[in-house]
């Protein structure tokens, strides 16, 4: 049982992991802005989402009130924090990105789950990782 506890909370952290760096990196912007930015937010949603139905067809039993508790949490984020994602994109650093949201997208392949936003994040920030590799 331990282990599939530890599952499910890799899991439910990555998914925070990929919200926050996926969409600082884009935006090349604090949480704040993100938050008060509609679809800006409801990126960072789906983001999370992506990461829980990815989890939950590969049979870790991510809880339904995943989503709702992190989007909850992230808003008690200092509006100025970023991302080590953006900071390494900021500052000319290898990128995580194949770690983050390459995984998602090579997971989702895997239990055919759309993760359109992860491919987005992934698509845009790709040649950026290319050049540090």
């Amino acid at each position: 049982m331990l282990a599939d506890d530890v599952a499910i909370e890799i899991w439910r952290k990555f998914a925070l992991i990929c919200a926050q760096a996926g969409m600082t990196a884009t935006t090349r912007l604090p949480i704040g802005e993100i938050r008060a930015t509609d679809a800006s937010w409801t990126m960072y949603r789906g983001l999370i989402e992506g990461v829980c139905a990815v989890a939950r067809a590969e049979g870790v039993d991510v809880p339904d009130d995943t989503v709702e508790e992190w989007l909850e949490f992230a808003q008690d984020f200092d509006p100025e924090l970023y991302s080590s994602l953006h900071y390494d994109l900021t500052h000319g650093k290898q990128l995580e990105l194949d770690a983050l949201h390459g995984a998602v997208v090579r997971h989702a392949d895997e239990v055919d789950v759309a993760v359109l936003m992860h491919e987005a994040v992934h698509a845009i920030l790709k040649p950026h990782a290319a050049h540090r590799d």
